[in-house]
């Protein structure tokens, strides 16, 4: 197994210990025990790092969009919960007149509007990639490579991008290794993602280098 391997199976247990520890946080007796910026920070290490290095390292597909998925999901659910203390931090200074001057209420609720559109947004991106590669039918391409690209992205990985009659795909390693310009290939395209699942060659005639 290789280290990226070992990683996917501790990677989600982390994960999801660090969903909990960030509910947790938001409670407000846990300020009895541990400070909550503490518990927001362990969370965040927890969650991200294991997540984030799936996203950008792994030569899976499935595992790559799963995470970025988790990762879209959770930063929406952050926004979701700036959101929510905006609006009660509003309510509060309603029932308790001169907490906030009339400005600072409207600042507040127009930051509250944002954090909310944002965190709707991201979830809904986010979820939109998984479950449209899980529950809709796949595409199917076939056609000549005409560029294979590795650049590094935040987004997908290392960034591999393969160039197919016209049209790029995002792809990792697992789909971009062993192709070269010029060769005939089948690939499945996820429906929510774009990325490549899939690449198989059609015949092995290629150009001279």
């Amino acid at each position: 197994m290789t280290p990226i391997d070992i990683l996917a199976v501790f990677a989600w247990p982390l994960a999801f210990l660090g969903i909990w520890i960030f509910i947790v946080a938001c409670r407000e007796r846990t300020n009895r025990r541990l400070p909550r910026w503490l518990l927001l920070i362990m969370a965040a290490v927890l969650f991200f790092v294991p997540l984030s290095t799936l996203a950008f390292h792994s030569s899976e597909t499935q595992i790559t969009a799963t995470a970025f998925t988790f990762i879209s999901v959770f930063i929406g659910a952050g926004f979701n919960v700036a959101a929510a203390f905006g609006i009660w931090g509003i309510r509060q200074s309603i029932k308790n007149p001169g907490r906030l001057s009339k400005g600072k209420q409207v600042t507040l609720s127009l930051l509250s509007v944002v954090f909310a559109v944002l965190g709707a947004a991201s979830i809904i991106y986010g979820a939109r990639q998984l479950t449209g590669d899980i529950l809709l039918s796949r595409g199917r391409v076939e056609g000549v490579v005409q560029q294979a690209q590795t650049t590094f992205n935040r987004r997908l990985g290392y960034g591999y991008r393969l160039k197919i009659d016209g049209k790029s795909y995002w792809a990792t390693a697992a789909a971009f290794d062993g192709v070269r310009v010029g060769d005939r290939v089948r690939v499945v395209i996820g429906a929510g993602s774009g990325m490549i699942y899939r690449l198989d060659l059609i015949d092995e005639v290629r150009p001279p280098s």
